[in-house]
């Protein structure tokens, strides 16, 4: 096979798993589907780029009226445990968990976090975090 013929069979390859990717990628799922986003920003009082990183923790596949609760079950547990990494944990992993490391470090919510940065539940916090400042990157406000 002659290399300029290789080398357009792997440039279409190539193209095609990007493609592919680009189709199946759940940030931007989330991305594209902005309007919904915002209606629940509206009516939960977060702000959209929370709403779309609570989304893409789910997979983004929620439906208005689900993630709506799931907007609102977050800012409840942030009302309560004064953190944002603390009401994942509690949202996702569940509430006794956040109620219980935020009672060992006697009600101060920073403590509480450091309690779970290293552990494996603590990843869901981590990626939110960073999807809310990739959002805000991208422009969404």
């Amino acid at each position: 096979m002659r290399p300029s013929v290789l080398l357009a069979v792997l440039a279409v390859i190539f193209l095609g798993a990007f493609a592919f990717q680009r189709e199946h990628s759940v940030f931007l799922r989330v991305e594209r589907g902005s309007e919904q986003a915002r209606e629940v920003a509206a009516a939960t009082g977060l702000r959209l780029p929370e709403v779309m990183a609570l989304h893409e923790l789910r997979g983004g596949r929620l439906d208005l009226t689900q993630l709506t609760a799931f907007a609102k079950d977050f800012s409840r547990a942030r009302r309560k445990l004064g953190h944002d990494a603390l009401a994942i944990l509690s949202v996702m992993w569940g509430r006794e968990l956040a109620k219980g490391s935020l009672a060992k470090a006697g009600g101060d919510s920073e403590s509480a976090w450091t309690i779970w940065r290293g552990r494996r539940e603590a990843i869901t916090s981590v990626r939110f975090l960073a999807m809310v400042k990739r959002f805000e990157s991208r422009g969404h406000r």
